[in-house]
């Protein structure tokens, strides 16, 4: 190369320089070269003015002076990490002259030249940005508090790292506490309903795939106590990667358990009522067409009916309007059963038993069945009124169906940890035992020997007293001669 060429170049590559040299001097972020032992060997004019110090001073001066995190103890390892990897990003902070201090984010390259080591370091003053997150954090923040008090739980699961945050009701509205999550010795899977686990995975996997908006679901959830409540959950991602896999899944939980037995009670009491429609209109039925029957034809053959005729006619009308009459008393007591608010008062038990005794007296004597009673007389809290209907109820049901063999009625008291039972037992012919829970539904009977019916109220009118009464009522037969009924009356009522 001719020297003339070989000047032109050096003059280019010179004027590259200066205008490199301008660039580095002039830009706007802070630019350090560092060597190995932590001194500053040039620094630009944006470094003077974002720290307030002259180039002459921070000529002077190492990195752990406006920068304490990178003292003579970490120094070491930082620098090989930069070495190693060449260029690495990271946050920190700066100490300006006047003691003030400005987060920065550095960006720090390695270079060696004629066997010279560097760290050329761009930092470049965040505190605009920190500001934006500090304000973003006390959004979320506000909005998190805002959800846990909305609703019964709020979750905020990072999908890349795994991690989770759970509000304070997320635990305590299940009966555990907020170390139990904190844990790990409760999570959402592990207390997921086997039942539910599939259409709500389904669900989640829905709205992770783009399949639906939002993530809906109900499920159960294993409470402290062992039962099991329902939760309605809503939630959504908010947060994607470049890519569009999801990052961040938010969402709240509202206990519907109350709601759930309310709606599974309702879809209960709609097919009762159904049922007790249905057999309501099939009992009044029966009675009503032997009424109408016998009476068209009393009318037809009225002048030619002798007197005793007559009067067997009038009979069995008077029987089959007694029926309907009888019916329509035992649902009028099936429905105040179910809507008469009780009345507790502490009461002697023999006086509430002498009530029905004296009721059936006459019967009794007639039939020559004998009437038993324990001997004790206890003060137990109870609804006058709805007990003696209960005694009344179980002591005809012995009188209807005992057959021709029925010779004694006994009423017996027990007094358990929990309850007051009376029971009313009898020598009847009894019952089977798959009877014993079917026989207290409404419109259910039982036939005696005697094909004697009824109602088919009496023993569902005392299941729902012994609900009123915090109880229940069981029958117990007997494997020879008759039945024994069980009532019992919580003691806290």
């Amino acid at each position: 190369m001719s020297s003339s060429g070989s000047s032109h170049k050096k003059d280019i590559d010179n004027h590259r320089l200066e205008l490199t040299q301008f660039a580095v001097d002039n830009a706007a972020e802070s630019i350090f070269w560092i060597n190995k032992e932590r001194r500053f060997i040039y620094v630009n004019d944006a470094a003077t003015e974002h720290l307030g110090y002259s180039r002459e001073e921070l000529l002077q001066m190492r990195v752990e002076h406006i920068d304490s995190h990178y003292n003579e103890t970490i120094w070491p390892s930082h620098w090989e990490k930069t070495k190693n990897k060449l260029k690495i990003t990271i946050e920190s902070e700066h100490r300006c002259k006047d003691g003030s201090i400005i987060p920065v984010e550095i960006k720090v390259s390695y270079l060696k030249l004629d066997n010279t080591e560097f760290h050329c370091a761009f930092a470049r003053n965040i505190s605009e940005r920190k500001k934006a997150e500090q304000v973003l954090l006390k959004s979320e923040g506000r909005l998190r508090k805002t959800l846990d008090v909305t609703s019964d739980g709020v979750w905020d699961r990072n999908l890349q790292s795994g991690d989770v945050y759970y509000g304070a009701k997320w635990a305590t509205v299940l009966g555990y506490t907020e170390e139990d999550l904190q844990t790990g010795r409760i999570t959402w899977d592990s207390l997921l309903h086997p039942d539910d686990r599939q259409k709500t995975v389904q669900a989640l996997r829905d709205h992770f795939q783009g399949r639906t908006e939002n993530y809906e679901a109900e499920f159960r959830l294993k409470n402290a106590a062992g039962g099991w409540q329902w939760i309605h959950a809503r939630g959504q991602i908010i947060e994607y990667d470049q890519e569009g896999a999801p990052l961040r899944f938010v969402g709240t939980h509202t206990d519907i358990t109350a709601s759930k037995i309310m709606e599974e009670s309702l879809l209960r009491n709609t097919e009762e009522t159904k049922l007790f429609a249905y057999s309501v209109a099939h009992d009044l039925k029966n009675p009503a067409v032997a009424i109408r029957g016998l009476a068209e034809r009393f009318r037809r053959k009225l002048p030619d009916l002798p007197k005793n005729t007559m009067l067997m006619y009038c009979d069995r009308i008077i029987d089959s309007a007694s029926q309907v009459v009888d019916l329509v008393e035992k649902i009028n007591d099936f429905i105040s059963s179910k809507e008469t608010a009780p009345t507790f008062e502490d009461l002697p038990l023999k006086d509430v038993v002498g009530t029905s005794r004296e009721e059936f007296e006459a019967q009794l004597q007639y039939r020559q069945i004998v009437w038993e009673e324990f001997p004790d007389n206890p003060t137990i809290r109870l609804d006058r009124s709805t007990i003696i209907r209960v005694l009344r109820n179980l002591v005809e049901n012995a009188l209807k169906y005992g057959g021709p063999q029925l010779s004694k009625i006994s009423i017996g008291y027990q007094n358990t940890p929990g309850y007051h039972i009376i029971t009313v037992r009898d020598d009847g012919v009894g019952m089977k035992v798959e009877d014993s829970e079917r026989i207290f539904r409404p419109f259910q009977r039982k036939n005696s020997s005697a094909e004697q019916t009824g109602s088919g109220l009496g023993l569902a009118i005392v299941k729902e007293i012994a609900n009123r009464h915090k109880g229940e009522v069981w029958m117990e037969p007997n494997r020879k001669r008759g039945v024994k009924f069980c009532f019992a009356i919580s003691k806290d009522l």
